[in-house]
This record gives C-alpha cells, structure tokens and sequence, in this order.
C-alpha cells in the first residue's frame, strides 16, 4: 500500500511539474492589480467527502448460536465533510492542515436474532506539504499533497448493551482505535475570483493499520497478539474553496 502512496503522488507532483514549464514557457503579463489564487497566503477548503473503505471491520452474523464475528475485508462507502486550511509559504508549496469526519449506519441481524444498529465514525485529523500550480492564466489551479495524521475509528452499537468485544465476559457499546493515517492525493480548483474557487474534484487513497486488540480488546485477543487490520480506501471531495 505504501508503494501506491507513494508512486500516486509522484505521478501528481511530476504532472504539476510539467504543467508549471508549459506555463512558463506560455506566461504573458497581466494587470499586476489582479489578485490570483497563487498569490494568496491562505487557502481554506470546505465541502462534501465520500470515502470507499477497504478492509474496515464489519459484524456480521457467524452462524453460530450465541457468537458474533467480524469480517476484515469488509468494504465500506463513508459519507460526511471535510475542511482544510494550507499556509502558502512560497507561490507553490504550502504546509496543509485537513480534517475530516465520516459516517455511516448500518442494521445487522447477529447470532442472538435481534436487529441492531452499527453506527461507523471515522475522523481524520492530517497534516502535510502541498504543491500548487496555476494553469491557463490562474484561472485554473492544480494540487497534490501528502498528508500524514491520526484517524480516529470507532464503531458504536445501538442497543447499547451490545458487547463490542464479541464476547460474553465484557461489555462495552463502542469499539475504538486512533491508528496512524496517510493520505496521498490532489484535486482542482477553478478560480472564480481572488477570494473564491470551486473545486470539482479531490481524490486522495489513504491507508492505516488498526490494532485489532487495542480496537476489540483485551477480551478477544491473547496478550502477546499484535494482529494488524489493513484498512485503505479513497476518498473523494468537492466543495468551496475561499482565498485571502
């Protein structure tokens, strides 16, 4: 997964590359009063995600009489918003802070035959370089970042006496874990002024591992157990873009 981060996001950083020599080889003076996107200082993103989960715990009913499991290669679709501000120190490197919080229920039919609800939350809290490139005389602007954080996972029950652990010796309504998260990606923006862009489109993969013990706890797994729930995905964004 690593070895697809990283060959994402040199793909993006190599196409913004040629895109700014084209530029510059193209590049013809403008009215020095008209403020761009690339020479604001701050950039802050708000908007709608829809995230495509690979690999996310999910319960399910095993099939025997009193006893629950989950499936590790469960795919999930995520839906909620995302805000991110970037600090332009130079026209086209910035340093990126990103927030994002997701969601999704579900009603599951377990082993004890009662319907149930599971409620999945995932908030990302991510940090990391950007590279910003404007095209067709700034009208247009291309990114790519890297981004490095925690994601914040959980998964709530309703009822609550639901036991997260899938075992009969502890209770607990929520299972939760905050593994180390990166994400790899870029998107586009169309400038529609100095101060506002759209943009139609950020895509991004991302990829963490969860401890399965620290998630489901102590109750399921041995001590010395250090089990590893691959989860990865990608993540699409679109919303406003406002620049000062």
């Amino acid at each position: 997964m690593r070895k697809i981060s990283v060959l994402f996001f040199a793909v993006l950083f190599a196409g913004a590359t040629l895109c700014t020599a084209q530029q510059r080889k193209s590049h013809h003076p403008q009215n020095a009063q008209q403020k761009t996107k690339q020479q604001q200082k701050w950039e802050v993103f708000t908007g709608y995600t829809l995230s495509r989960d690979y690999g996310f715990p999910n319960l399910f009913n095993s099939g025997t009489q009193g006893s629950n499991s989950y499936d590790e290669f469960a795919a999930f679709n995520l839906q909620g918003g995302q805000a991110s501000a970037t600090y332009f120190a130079t026209k086209h490197f910035g340093i990126t802070g990103d927030f994002t919080a997701l969601t999704k229920n579900q009603n599951l039919t377990l082993a004890d035959s009662n319907a149930k609800t599971q409620t999945v939350h995932e908030q990302d809290y991510l940090f990391g370089p950007t590279y910003s490139v404007g095209l067709k005389g700034q009208k247009i602007s291309l990114f790519a970042h890297q981004l490095f954080g925690v994601a914040h996972t959980s998964i709530a029950f309703t009822p609550s006496t639901f036991n997260c652990y899938i075992s009969s010796t502890t209770n607990k309504a929520t299972c939760s874990g905050n593994p180390f998260a990166m994400a790899t990606g870029g998107g586009v923006d169309i400038v529609v002024n100095s101060h506002l862009s759209i943009r139609p489109a950020q895509l991004d993969y991302w990829t963490y591992q969860l401890s399965e013990k620290k998630f489901f706890g102590s109750g399921l797994f041995s001590d010395g157990d250090s089990a590893k729930l691959g989860v990865d995905g990608f993540r699409y964004s679109a919303g406003a873009v406002f620049n000062f």
